[in-house]
């Protein structure tokens, strides 16, 4: 029982840590280079991912999801941006949305070990915990050194 506490415990605080993008701000100048790119080259799903992920970044979730959508729908085949844009719907609890667009990413790539871990966050928030912890048992034999930062990420936030 501890183990399943714990497991779940870990996964709540992954959340904020499974976005795929730079971990670090990216400034007004680096999003006016972006958005130049974005004009150069109108149909790069990449760049409309990087500027969904600014957007996130500073919690305006609504232009988030807009260029999350827009990169989905000029590059159907990129993973990332179906994980980022579940990651917003986490955020304001819309699982069903968040669950669909996780499940997308895996699909995509079944290796895609973060769109896995926060599937598992969507299950424990409906309840569907021993799916929660089959996801979780699949990430960490996945990528343990991923898994294992997280649980130490936890560990160092109940101290």
């Amino acid at each position: 029982m501890k183990l399943l506490i714990m497991t779940l415990l870990w996964m709540l605080v992954t959340v904020s840590h499974a976005i795929s993008g730079d971990d670090h701000t990216i400034s007004g100048e680096q999003l006016a280079l972006m958005l130049g790119e974005l004009r150069q080259t109108p149909h790069d799903g990449k760049i409309c991912n990087s500027i969904g992920f600014y957007f996130y970044k500073l919690g305006k979730y609504k232009a988030a999801i807009e260029y999350y959508n827009e990169a989905i729908t000029l590059s159907p085949e990129y993973p990332i941006s179906y994980n980022n844009l579940g990651v917003v719907y986490l955020k304001e609890n819309q699982l069903q949305l968040a669950e669909e667009n996780f499940k997308k990413a895996i699909r995509l790539d079944t290796k895609y070990v973060k769109a896995i871990c926060n599937l598992s966050i969507v299950y424990f928030k409906l309840r569907r915990y021993r799916k929660a912890q089959e996801l979780y048992f699949q990430a960490k034999f996945l990528d343990p050194e991923y898994v294992n930062g997280r649980v130490t990420l936890l560990k160092n936030k109940i101290r």
